[in-house]
C-alpha cells in the first residue's frame, strides 16, 4: 500500500496539470477523504458497540480491527498525500 502511495505521489509531480484540473482533482480527494472518515467512524461505531446480532450472528471480531488498523492508515496516507498537493 505505501509503496502505491509513494509512485502515485512521484507520479502527480511530474504530471503538469493545469489550475483548474488540479483544483478539480484536490477537490474530488478531499471529497473521498470525507467519505473515508465516514467508513472509518462506521467501524469505529461497530466496534465500540461489538454485541452479537440476532442469533449471536456478525459479531465484531479481529478482522473488523485489522481493517480499522488498515481504513486508519489508509485515511493518514490521503490525507497527507492531499496536504503535499497543496503545498
Amino acid at each position: 500500500m505505501t509503496l502505491s502511495v509513494v509512485g502515485a505521489a512521484k507520479t502527480a509531480r511530474q504530471l503538469d496539470l493545469s489550475i483548474r484540473l488540479l483544483r478539480f482533482v484536490t477537490n474530488a480527494s478531499e471529497v473521498a477523504i470525507a467519505g473515508l472518515g465516514l467508513f472509518l467512524l462506521g467501524t469505529l461505531a461497530w466496534l465500540i458497540d461489538g454485541g452479537p446480532g440476532p442469533g449471536h450472528l456478525y459479531q465484531a471480531g479481529t478482522v473488523d480491527q485489522l481493517g480499522l488498523a488498515v481504513m486508519t492508515a489508509s485515511l493518514i496516507a490521503a490525507i497527507r498525500t492531499v496536504q503535499t498537493t497543496h503545498t
